[in-house]
């Protein structure tokens, strides 16, 4: 059998940002004769992936040959994974992670630095005499926060926190990450996913912060989510079924993204307990 290369297309970002794409076999589009792609963002549509929504809008990725599609990324959604298992041709990620992810035997590959330097920078006071980063060797790094509740910044001097936007109770994927293996490497902990989990695709909605559903597009995950384990109840019209989701809180605001398992069965409707108030999302 013919291995599937998969490649990732990186955007540099302080330690980069990387695109992937996927190996893939080129699918011819409609009457245009355009190859369909599609690309998973790493997070929601914001000014940072602005250029690829503007690739889409003038045409630029057609005068190529593509027709693309972007799937807007969420606080679930891992883009190596969603590139890996066949979900997306292409997607973008910081490249340490996808170097943890090859660590794990993903067939991900840099294709591309988006940014030709660094997209931030480290600043200091003059009097500091720090000029390069071996200057920074013995010194405190501080982030400024931002409460986007109360609109106002925390000088890193006398706030400390997790991350410096976030709220304590937040933690990174990459903090998690760490954390859990220092527990397996103590406790000499080994999860083990049944394979029947793996490759799944899941669907997702979407709730803000006053209480509103949307459905968001299906996404196939390489390794199923693991959040705050929630039921769901899905309405058709043969009855209501329950199945368990997974939910992903947002950590500055109410609300956040819930995932389950697809089936076959069709449903109209799905309804989800949040913060003692009962959500309904239309399909």
């Amino acid at each position: 059998m013919r291995r599937r290369k998969w490649y990732v297309l990186a955007a540099t970002l302080v330690v980069g940002t990387t695109l992937v794409v996927a190996g893939f076999a080129a699918t011819a589009g409609s009457s245009q004769g355009l190859t369909k792609v599609t690309l998973q963002s790493k997070w929601v549509v914001q000014s940072q992936f602005a250029g690829y929504y503007a690739a889409v809008a003038n045409g630029y990725y057609e005068d190529e040959g593509l027709d693309v599609t972007i799937l807007e990324g969420a606080v679930e959604i891992v883009p190596q994974q969603v590139v890996a298992s066949g979900g997306a041709e292409f997607g973008i990620a910081w490249v340490p992670k996808v170097l943890a992810s090859r660590e794990a035997d993903a067939d991900l590959v840099n294709i591309a630095q988006v940014f030709q330097r660094s997209g931030t920078l480290e600043v200091s006071f003059v009097d500091t005499g720090i000029e390069s980063v071996e200057d920074f060797r013995g010194r405190k790094i501080g982030t400024w926060g931002y409460d986007i509740l109360a609109r106002r910044f925390f000088p890193p001097t006398t706030t400390a926190d997790v991350m410096g936007y976030c709220q304590p109770i937040w933690v990174s994927d990459y903090t998690y990450r760490r954390l859990f293996e220092r527990v397996q490497a103590v406790d000499g902990l080994n999860v083990v996913i049944p394979p029947e989990m793996l490759d799944l695709t899941w669907e997702r909605v979407q709730i803000d912060a006053q209480g509103n559903a949307t459905f968001l597009d299906p996404v196939k995950l390489h390794r199923p989510p693991m959040a705050d384990p929630t039921p769901v109840e899905l309405e058709s019209p043969s009855g209501t079924e329950v199945v368990e989701g997974q939910l992903y809180r947002y950590d500055h605001l109410d609300g956040g993204v819930i995932l389950w398992p697809r089936s076959s069965a069709a449903f109209s409707a799905a309804k989800i307990q949040l913060a003692g108030q009962l959500i309904t999302a239309i399909k």
